[in-house]
């Protein structure tokens, strides 16, 4: 986003189902071409799978694996696995 650069505007979609394990956790998946500030084209959409746990008001893990395919399924694009902590500083 800026005003001095390219504008580039396609189409975007996104489907997620969460399961709530317990007050603390829940794993969820997502298919979709749009995640935060990273569009996809709708050619080359993604399927994610991601669990949280929080263990306590202040801290939690976090995991997910995405693959993004090119144009069908079984053409692999791109994978990620991410792991990580999150630190809650402030109690909202």
């Amino acid at each position: 986003p800026s005003w001095l650069g390219a504008q580039t505007n396609y189409p975007i979609f996104k489907l997620a189902l969460r399961y709530i394990i317990s007050e603390r956790s829940h794993v969820q998946g997502v298919w979709g071409s749009y995640d935060v500030f990273n569009p996809y084209l709708l050619q080359s959409p993604f399927l994610q799978v991601d669990f949280e746990h929080e263990f306590s008001g202040f801290v939690g893990l976090y995991s997910y694996y995405r693959y993004q395919y090119d144009h069908s399924l079984g053409t692999p694009f791109n994978s990620f696995l991410g792991l990580g902590v999150r630190l809650h500083l402030v109690k909202g």
